[in-house]
């Protein structure tokens, strides 16, 4: 049976899904722009399952979930 295909997510924790291309060094940099005046609530880091997930707030007060399927 094929495998889905491995793809990041970011989305704002209220919002719906948002795509892109699988790079964790881009999921990085949107997360640390997103943290720029903004606080970082769960390090982006890679969790025991192999995929990769933090979470934001930005400077407005938006929470944004940040992952990487890995």
């Amino acid at each position: 049976m094929p495998q889905p295909a491995k793809s990041p997510w970011l989305w704002p924790v209220s919002s719906s899904r948002f795509s892109a291309p699988p790079r964790l060094k881009k999921l990085t940099a949107w997360f640390g722009a997103l943290a720029d005046g903004g606080e970082i609530v769960d390090a982006l880091q890679q969790r025991p399952w192999g995929d990769y997930d933090g979470m934001v707030r930005d400077r407005y007060g938006v929470r944004w979930l940040i992952g990487y399927q890995g």
